[in-house]
C-alpha cells in the first residue's frame, strides 16, 4: 500500500527520507494501551461529503470520518476483549498525543485508515511527520492481528 504523502514528495525528498533513514520500525512494546482521540460528534459531522455538510457543521470532517467507524470498532472490541486499556481524549492533537507517549518512553503506533482530517495536505503531512520521527504507522488490521496475538 503507498503512503498517504507520497503525492507529496519530490524526488529530493525520498532520497533525504531514504540516506537520513527515516521511517524505521520502532516496535509495538508488550503492554499496549489504546488511545481514541476526538472521536465526538462535532468533529465527525454528518455522514455526507465534506462541503455538503460544513454549513451546518464547520468543524465537521464528513463522510472521511464515517468511513473509519467500522474499523475503528473492530479495534476498540479487540481492544476491550483482551482487557487492555482503552481511553478517549478530546481536542487533542494525535501528532501532540505521539510526541508526548514517545517523550514518555511509549512506543506509538497509529492506525493509519482510522486517522482523518478536513484538509487533505495538513493530513498527510501530519502523518509523513509521525511516520519519520515519532510512531509506527499501520492499518488497523495488522493492529487488531498484534491485539490479538497477545498473551
Amino acid at each position: 500500500m503507498p503512503s498517504p504523502w507520497e503525492d507529496l514528495l519530490t524526488e529530493t525528498d525520498r532520497e533525504v527520507i531514504r540516506q537520513g533513514g527515516y521511517g524505521r520500525k520502532r516496535g509495538l512494546g508488550v503492554r499496549p494501551a489504546l488511545v481514541v482521540i476526538d472521536v465526538q460528534a462535532n468533529y465527525f459531522g454528518r455522514d455526507e461529503p465534506i462541503l455538503d455538510q460544513i454549513g451546518a457543521c464547520p468543524s465537521g470532517v464528513g463522510r472521511a470520518a464515517w468511513q473509519t467507524l467500522p474499523r475503528l470498532k473492530k479495534f476498540l472490541e479487540a481492544a476491550r476483549a483482551k482487557g487492555l486499556p482503552v481511553f478517549f481524549t478530546r481536542q487533542v492533537l494525535l501528532r501532540a498525543t505521539a510526541v508526548d507517549a514517545v517523550s514518555l518512553g511509549y512506543h506509538a503506533a497509529v492506525a493509519n485508515d482510522c486517522v482523518f482530517d478536513r484538509i487533505e495536505l495538513s493530513h498527510k503531512a501530519a502523518l509523513l511527520d509521525l511516520w519519520m520521527k515519532y510512531s509506527d504507522l499501520m492499518d488497523s488490521g495488522e493492529l487488531v492481528e498484534y491485539i490479538e496475538g497477545l498473551n
